[in-house]
């Protein structure tokens, strides 16, 4: 068993059995180039507890990263995981700036 299901496992408790209201955040770490495979790595846990605890599960977390490829390759996957795409606040540069502007106008 790994931690992540360990996790999973934990959460699933807190919702279930103890009706605690929460939403996690997890933050994919996971490299443009390497996103395809880790994306389907990371959705075949996901669809297994949703196997086991319905789509329920999706009202307690969603997924962030701060490559758009990462969350395209989640969402061309699997489309019911709520995506968040995160933005560094420390970047220097007008491009970042600009790009930071355009999301909130498009999102």
């Amino acid at each position: 068993m790994s931690l992540f299901d360990d996790l999973v496992d934990t959460l699933i408790h807190l919702a279930v059995k103890e009706s605690r209201q929460f939403v996690l955040e997890v933050d994919f770490k996971v490299k443009s180039d390497d996103a395809p495979l880790a994306a389907h790595q990371l959705l075949a846990h996901v669809k297994e507890t949703e196997a086991i605890y319905d789509t329920a599960i999706y009202n307690y977390f969603f997924i962030s990263s701060f490559f758009p490829a990462v969350l395209g390759e989640l969402r061309k996957e699997y489309d019911k995981i709520k995506l968040a795409y995160a933005m560094h606040a420390h970047y220097k540069g007008l491009a970042p700036k600009i790009g930071a502007r355009l999301a909130l106008i498009i999102a």
